[in-house]
């Protein structure tokens, strides 16, 4: 859940992507799982992703083990597994193969797309986090210092002194700690 509100923190349009898929409408988006195709078994997971084009493929899960979401795309599924989806409508169908023209289409595109000079970079988030239960507040910086772009400035307000274990600095996400006795109540100047 930290992940989920450090998310939705630092980027606010993912928000709309989770009541999306919360909302278990008919045509909502949703996750499900379906059986690997043999002709996928043992393939590196990248292969197995891009088999699928009404749907994206989050992970999967070996027979008998934990689910692994967002694995290497050098990993290789083994045969037995169930992949877990996102997306409208039910199971996925598997349109693409390296022999069809579309697959050879999207492939050439996204090479180009690789090449290409990066040059956008999110801009730095300056957040407040009013009252944040002061147990959980270590998991939240963590979650901060994973999602939030370079330079991002996050200041908790809390009830009690923070902790001198705290880190100030966690990457390149930097924290401050204001501790009053009304927490949602301290004007804080960016």
């Amino acid at each position: 859940m930290h992940r989920l509100v450090v998310q939705t923190a630092a980027q606010p349009g993912i928000l709309t992507c989770w009541l999306d898929i919360l909302a278990l409408a008919n045509n909502s988006a949703q996750f499900y799982t379906v059986d690997l195709p043999e002709q996928l078994a043992q393939k590196p997971y990248m292969e197995v992703r891009m088999a699928f084009i009404h749907a994206v493929l989050c992970g999967y899960q070996p027979p008998g083990e934990a689910v692994i979401l967002n694995p290497a795309e050098s990993d290789i599924v083994p045969a037995g597994s169930k992949l877990i989806f996102l997306g409208r409508g039910g199971s996925p169908q598997l349109l693409v193969t390296p022999n069809s023209p579309l697959y050879n289409t999207a492939a050439a595109s996204a090479a180009e797309r690789l090449h290409r000079e990066r040059t956008y970079k999110s801009k730095a988030r300056n957040i407040l986090v009013a009252n944040w239960p002061v147990s959980s507040i270590p998991e939240l910086m963590d979650g901060f210092s994973m999602f939030t772009p370079d330079n991002s400035v996050i200041t908790f307000t809390i009830a009690a002194q923070a902790p001198a274990t705290w880190p100030t600095k966690l990457g390149s996400c930097r924290f401050n700690f204001i501790s009053a006795e009304y927490p949602t109540s301290v004007k804080v100047g960016y």
